[in-house]
């Protein structure tokens, strides 16, 4: 068999698997109804609006990155009224993630079949429902935050590692650095302490340190010259800067946090996580897995999590480190290898499908006790209060189509998104630590009747009055446990 045509095999494989599980653990796939998403709504609302022809961060931003736009994007134009075609794209990314979690597992463990199970065994790291009840921007970027792991595994573990390819290297790193940037720019400070340290293993090791440095460069302005100059010719690069960059940085960090905040975050209140990952960078070390560089990966684990910590309020922040779990798989695995373990071709399907099996069910189970509400799997009794809200208001919003949609003080959750609905206005939520100039922006779109349709918290008396003085006529679910409330410009 040619390199090649195992390479497909194993991908195909990955891309079986991954179709299968996030079928159960994605909220994006056939058998979920679409209500209960967040961040993925919003993510896909841009990537709509974009296709639609508005123009980024001057029509309309919500403080993530061009290329993830691009993803839901694509998702958008796979299937205009639903989420499945982004379900497809998180299929193809967590195959590519799959498949580089077993390259890594290669690196140590030396063996086929051992290094497919420890692959399939992340499933349960990067699902872990404790931090992951919806795709987000972390699932994307992690497919580059695995691609760099290995690159540096590769580079200082693998004993047949050909030099002749540290420029190859390089320049993909630098790829992988771009597109996280161009996701959620947080990432790829991350990515930085994997360039830092490549750079002291290419100087350490006499390599040609310009030729490094200029690849690395040259990854980077490859993965990020397509939209620049597409911001340059849309005349909105300066928009993308400010609301991108400053902005963001104002809104995820309200008013600055200070350095016992970050210290209290990181070693309080995420201490399990962090503990996690300590152990995962350690062990290889204690079993003589790892013998040089030895404290290459906890430097990478504590860097991960100081960059996240100061502003990690939500668990699924540290999706994006979930990789470095596959260290302590590894381990494992290693004990039962050198314990005379022999995995035939039979065990290797039956381990798959154990291990596909458990991780969707403990996904469903511990999704629905830690979150402590009803599940949105269609298959469930339909009479489901948040089922029945969402589709009250959605048949609503869907009389018109494309229809200009704004979430007065509060966040996406895709009501739009089956009436293909588009942002009414640049600030058509309201992200969390908002500005002043982002409240005045969407009172300003408010008193200018620019939406076809306004959501508010119905709790909200002034806004309700607000928007009755400007003749939107309301709409009410009159269902128990309802928080919000339609308003729509025309009578419908």
């Amino acid at each position: 068999m040619s390199s090649y045509t195992f390479i497909l095999k194993r991908a195909f494989f990955f891309l079986c698997f991954s179709i299968v599980i996030l079928m159960g653990v994605s909220e994006d796939s056939y058998i979920h109804e679409m209500f209960g998403q967040c961040d993925s709504a919003a993510f896909f609302t841009c990537g709509k609006a974009w296709v639609e022809g508005l123009i980024p961060y001057v029509d309309f931003a919500d403080g993530k990155g061009p290329f993830l736009w691009l993803i839901y994007g694509m998702g958008y134009l796979i299937s205009s009224t639903d989420y499945t075609g982004v379900y497809w794209l998180s299929c193809i990314n967590y195959a590519f993630v799959f498949y580089f979690t077993y390259l890594i597992a290669s690196v140590f463990l030396k063996d086929d079949k051992y290094s497919i199970i420890a692959s399939l065994l992340m499933s349960f790291a990067f699902f872990n429902p404790l931090r992951h009840n919806e795709v987000r921007a972390e699932d994307f970027a992690l497919l580059y935050v695995s691609i760099s792991l290995y690159i540096m595994c590769r580079i200082l573990y693998d004993d047949e590692y050909d030099h002749n390819h540290i420029g190859q290297d390089a320049f993909v790193l630098g790829i992988c650095f771009g597109l996280c940037l161009l996701i959620k720019f947080s990432f790829s400070i991350m990515l930085g302490i994997f360039a830092v340290y490549y750079l002291y293993w290419a100087i350490r090791n006499k390599q040609p340190i310009f030729i490094v440095i200029l690849k690395y460069c040259l990854g980077i302005v490859i993965s990020c010259l397509p939209f620049m100059l597409y911001f340059l010719i849309k005349g909105n690069f300066w928009d993308f800067i400010n609301e991108y960059f400053i902005n963001t940085m104002f809104t995820v960090n309200p008013g600055g946090q200070s350095t016992k905040n970050a210290v209290v975050r990181l070693f309080i209140w995420n201490f399990s996580n962090l503990l996690m990952g300590i152990i995962s960078a350690l062990i290889p070390i204690w079993l003589g897995i790892i013998k040089r560089d030895r404290y290459f990966l906890l430097i990478s684990v504590l860097f991960f999590f100081l960059i996240i910590s100061p502003n990690a309020q939500m668990g699924y922040y540290f999706n994006i480190c979930s990789i470095f779990a596959v260290f302590l798989v590894i381990c494992l695995l290693y004990l039962l290898k050198h314990a005379n373990l022999k995995i035939n071709r039979l065990t290797l399907w039956v381990a798959s499908l154990v291990i596909l099996f458990s991780c969707v069910m403990v996904h469903l189970q511990l999704y629905h006790f830690t979150t402590k509400h009803s599940h949105t799997l269609k298959i469930q009794s339909s009479d489901n209060a948040s089922r029945t809200i969402y589709h009250y208001y959605t048949n609503i919003i869907k009389r018109k189509d494309k229809a200009t949609i704004m979430y007065w003080g509060g966040l996406d959750v895709g009501l739009g998104a089956p009436g293909r609905s588009i942002p009414a206005c640049k600030y058509w939520i309201l992200q969390n630590g908002a500005t002043e100039s982002m409240i005045k922006g969407q009172r300003e779109a408010i008193e200018s009747r620019t939406a076809d349709f306004v959501i508010i918290d119905r709790d909200d008396e002034e806004k309700e009055t607000v928007l009755e003085n400007l003749h939107y006529q309301k709409h009410d679910s009159q269902v128990s446990g309802d928080h919000l409330l339609l308003f729509s410009k025309q009578s419908l």
